[in-house]
């Protein structure tokens, strides 16, 4: 714990290996620019593109983190971020961070993994079949058949570990399923079909203040103006975000935040997290995924999520590094 006299030292851990190194640096900066500086010294931790570790502009190994943190807000999307290694690495060392465990971070990055603790635990999630690439003979042959077993309807084809959209297909036949997980297996071994359900985007963060006190934020209600919400739809204003979201149907906006927070829960997660939803009129609500390190940038949607409901950023941050520090 931190000397109370002093200023707790906050790494703020950013860039990382994946497709959203510029995306975790920008979501750096803002967390740099809205820390309290009265209350925090802010420790500038950078992870380059080849893997390697950087503690204000020096070269380190993760373990001489130790005695220059007093904890560590990472902003790592993506592969090596969110995917549990880097909480690895941080808990071998035992170095405090905020946010969830190497356990349930590695669970909630698998597409795969979480969408069964879904259907376990009763939460409402879009049929599908998980593939791996070394299992799989000839691609074709096996697009032809997971069409048959959908019946001939539209595919969601999804990389298993990917954020930010990346390797996410959506396939009207079984010529662009086979592309799909080509494309798909050149990121992974693994990859999602699921059935495609068309209706309206939602997503719903929440804000867990004291252990197991799980609050679910406003929605926001997301409109692309492409087929679904990708990675260019994302970060080049591609979309309408409406926040918070207008949902005339009462009983919805409840479902929805009752089961962002159910879903935080199951999969063991801590801190904050977003869950992603999409609601079709008549087949009902359905989850797709989790962001267990939601973007941070000014323009992203758990920023807008706060303001909507009344926090500052900074409010936000000394919340949950308090909590994580028992200060």
């Amino acid at each position: 714990m931190a000397n109370e006299s002093k200023k707790i030292r906050v790494g703020v851990l950013s860039g990382g290996v994946s497709l959203e190194h510029d995306v975790s640096l920008n979501s750096g900066k803002t967390i740099k620019n809205n820390l309290d500086s009265g209350k925090y010294e802010i420790v500038d931790i950078f992870v380059a593109k080849d893997g390697r570790w950087f503690l204000e502009g020096k070269e380190i190994i993760p373990r001489d983190l130790k005695g220059r943190v007093d904890i560590v807000f990472s902003v790592l999307h993506g592969s090596y971020g969110e995917d549990g290694q880097v909480q690895s690495v941080l808990e071998k060392e035992r170095i405090n961070f905020v946010g969830s465990s190497a356990k349930s971070s590695q669970l909630s990055f698998s597409k795969i993994a979480s969408k069964w603790v879904f259907e376990k635990s009763g939460i409402k999630t879009p049929p599908f079949l998980s593939l791996e690439r070394s299992k799989i003979g000839n691609l074709n042959e096996e697009a032809v058949n997971i069409v048959e077993k959908f019946q001939g309807k539209k595919v969601v084809a999804k990389a298993s570990e990917s954020g930010s959209s990346f390797g996410v297909f959506i396939c009207d036949s079984a010529e662009e399923l086979a592309q799909a997980l080509r494309e798909i297996f050149e990121i992974g071994n693994e990859a999602l079909v699921e059935e495609y359900i068309e209706g309206k985007e939602f997503t719903c963060g929440v804000l867990e203040q004291k252990a197991g006190q799980i609050e679910p934020l406003p929605i926001v209600e997301i409109i692309p103006q492409k087929e679904f919400f990708d990675f260019e739809a994302k970060y080049e204003n591609a979309v309408e975000e409406i926040c918070p979201a207008v949902i005339e149907d009462e009983n919805l906006a409840k479902e929805i935040q009752r089961t962002a927070a159910r879903v935080h829960k199951v999969l063991g997660l801590a801190d904050y997290s977003r869950t992603d939803f999409i609601f079709n009129e008549e087949k009902g609500l359905y989850v797709l995924e989790v962001n267990t390190l939601p973007g941070m940038t000014e323009t992203s949607l758990y920023p807008q999520e706060l303001r909507a409901a009344g926090w500052k950023l900074s409010d936000f941050l000394d919340t949950i590094i308090k909590k994580n520090l028992n200060v």
